[in-house]
């Protein structure tokens, strides 16, 4: 018995343990964030660094078709809780850096990147084709078309389905009955 519950406790722990990990980097996260996160051809969408230096200089860069741009921002604190150190406040050790970018023309997937710190780390963007709207007429009866006609196969045998399943129910009942004697 003692051995049973000293597995459980370790196959516990070992499951508690992962958990944890696993908290610590969910999927999707970094230090980038992109609003809007999927720009329509010609939109504008910013690019977040949220954890750069105070005070560095961040370079982003973005593709396009007849070359790539590049921007260079200031990393600014980020406006959270200073550190309290001895009495005094501290300035945020790290902060954010954003830049604009347009949407290229062609949907499709592209990829930016983002040195600061020593490093490069790339961003995706995922150009949705711009959406297109379609008007449909009424019909001259007056009511919109639902979709729905009388002569719809999956409706007609449907139907048979459930007869055929409602006489073999009855069929059976009628089955069951005993005879009382009487």
């Amino acid at each position: 018995m003692k051995k049973i519950a000293a597995a459980l406790m370790i196959a516990g722990a070992a499951l508690m343990a992962g958990g944890a990990v696993v908290d610590a980097y969910p999927p999707g996260s970094g230090p980038f964030t992109a609003e809007p996160t999927s720009p329509i051809p010609g939109q504008d969408f910013t690019i977040t660094v949220d954890d750069c230096a105070v005070g560095e200089i961040v370079i982003f860069s973005f593709p396009l078709p007849v070359g790539a741009v590049v921007v260079n921002e200031p990393c600014v604190a980020s406006g959270g809780t200073p550190a309290f150190m001895l009495g005094f406040l501290a300035a945020p050790a790290t902060g954010t850096a954003s830049a604009t970018f347009t949407a290229p023309d062609a949907p499709g997937t592209y990829t930016g990147s983002a040195e600061y710190s020593g490093r490069t780390l790339n961003f995706v963007i995922t150009v949705q084709a711009a959406p297109t709207t379609t008007t449909t007429a009424a019909p001259a009866g007056g009511l919109p078309a639902t979709g729905s006609s009388s002569g719809n196969t999956t409706m007609i045998i449907a139907t048979v389905l459930l007869l055929a399943g409602a006489g073999m129910f009855g069929v059976a009942q009628v089955r069951r009955r005993q005879v009382v004697a009487g």
